[in-house]
């Protein structure tokens, strides 16, 4: 970072130029801007090693000003006080105006100091490190984050059987206005039936804007490989068999992730009950979760490439609905529920997993009005009954043991890898002698080109020098006559 020697005050974490309001006059001036240790600084050159001045963030709050407000400043947003007592945030104003070059750079502005205005009082969590989140929150790894507890346990309540749930969009100024509410650190409330949309849209927007997905960038091409072998053997191997390298995965990701990824696929798997309704089958589902779940941190030109990277991450996402009870069988997490007393009321709901039915019994109207009835005998928890939404049993098993399933062919499934594996080394080499080759014929028509541009020159001047020739010889003459 340029000879920020007040770098000091703790991690840079976003730099760029702005254009803020400032003095007596509310001039505008284009700035360096720096957000670090709850502060934003700025600038006058990126070079500069003091700054002009810094922004107090922790404790205010930032918003989105209206294009009316400022016709001719786009994209223009504002740090306001926050709380009851209104400060002053500079010498000559109460609020800190600045503006961005376009609305993406807008954003990525809003989103930074949103998690350094209301991280550290339990908000912040879009756009934050998974762990981190729960950490701001109270909870451990054996948890889920507010926000998708929050609306996992509304959509289990209301959404399960909404057509195209996760495939329509809700509405956008309610889904911005909830976003921010819980960035805040807030507990808003979703509404009923009218925002299933709404929080199946908030749900998604928080797992893809994850700075990493949940089976992280680190282990993508082992999935992706593990998940090869799973289909092409899946009819003449053992399943358990197949799924020891996968579930060897799952014990390398943090353990905040599997929790999440658990949680998640206990609730996509209940959505399947009531596929006949929603219209949300597995290649759905597969489709609009697998890149929250796995995606590749580069990112491939080749649509053929990109195309068979999907597919793959859809058989990824489809392995783990199907082979759930294998892969999750004993794994040990408590159910999901809130440490802060604020969020103490936030329970989890029992989805039905119950045909559709007219019946208005008691469970239901419980149901309907917020209260779940738990039965209490074996014999009524049939696949009729309601199945809790939790991230995991509470038995005290080991988290991953792959010694406790059927290893007798893990030779052969270790093979199966170093095969793939040497198949696309091959693959590989092939590519690169095909782009070798393509490199010097592209070489050899430059040279042609060339040439045949020299050629061309030469000529162009022996025709000059012809022509000129004429004429000076055809002056004479004219001359002489």
């Amino acid at each position: 970072m340029y000879g920020m020697v007040w770098y000091g005050y703790g991690q840079v974490v976003h730099t760029g130029w702005l254009v803020k309001q400032g003095g007596r006059r509310k001039n505008w001036k284009r700035r360096w801007f720096a957000i670090s240790a709850n502060q934003i600084f700025y600038f006058k050159d990126p070079k500069d090693a003091v700054p002009l001045a810094a922004i107090q963030l922790f404790g205010n709050e930032v918003r989105v000003i209206p294009e009316s407000q400022e016709p001719r400043k786009r994209f223009c947003f504002e740090i306001i006080p926050g709380g009851e007592t209104k400060t002053m945030m500079t010498d000559n104003h109460r609020t800190f105006i600045m503006y961005a070059a376009t609305k993406p750079e807008m954003e990525t502005w809003l989103s930074y100091i949103r998690k350094e205005c209301y991280a550290p009082r339990g908000g912040g969590m879009f756009g934050t490190d998974l762990a981190a989140t729960l950490e701001r929150e109270g909870r451990t790894d054996d948890q889920v984050p507010m926000v998708v507890e929050k609306t996992l346990n509304y959509l289990v309540q209301f959404g399960l059987k909404e057509e195209g749930l996760f495939r329509k969009s809700g509405l956008a100024a309610r889904i911005n206005k909830l976003k921010e509410q819980f960035a805040k650190g807030e507990n808003p409330e979703l509404d009923g039936e009218a925002d299933v949309h709404v929080g199946a849209a908030l749900f998604k927007m928080y797992l893809r804007e994850l700075p990493e997905p949940l089976l992280t960038f680190q282990h993508h091409g082992e999935f992706i490989a593990a998940a090869q072998i799973y289909t092409d053997n899946a009819a003449t191997t053992d399943h358990a068999t197949l799924l020891v390298p996968v579930r060897a995965l799952l014990s390398k990701l943090p353990p905040c992730n599997v929790t999440l990824l658990r949680f998640l696929c206990q609730f996509l798997r209940q959505v399947l009950v009531h596929e006949a309704s929603n219209r949300m089958g597995i290649d759905n589902l597969a489709t609009v979760f697998g890149p929250c779940l796995l995606r590749d941190r580069q990112n491939h030109d080749d649509p053929l490439t990109q195309l068979g990277l999907s597919k793959m991450i859809n058989v990824v996402v489809k392995m783990f609905l199907q082979e759930f009870d294998i892969l999750f069988s004993d794994l040990s997490v408590p159910k999901a529920l809130p440490r802060s007393t604020s969020w103490r009321k936030t329970t989890l709901i029992e989805a039905d997993l119950s045909d559709d039915s007219d019946d208005e019994d008691a469970t239901a109207r419980d149901r309907r009005s917020g209260r779940v009835r738990r039965e209490s005998s074996q014999a009524e928890s049939s696949p009729t009954s309601p199945t809790p939404l939790s991230p995991g049993p509470s038995s005290a098993s080991p988290f991953l043991q792959p010694d406790a399933f059927p290893v007798q062919h893990s030779n052969t499934v270790r093979a199966s890898v170093a095969e793939v594996a040497e198949s696309r080394v091959k693959d590989l080499e092939a590519k690169v002698a095909n782009l070798e080759e393509r490199l010097k014929m592209a070489e050899i028509r430059y040279l042609e080109e060339w040439q045949t541009r020299q050629h061309l020159e030469l000529v162009s001047a022996e025709l000059q020098r012809k022509l000129k020739d004429y004429e000076e010889k055809d002056g004479l003459k004219s001359a002489s006559s």
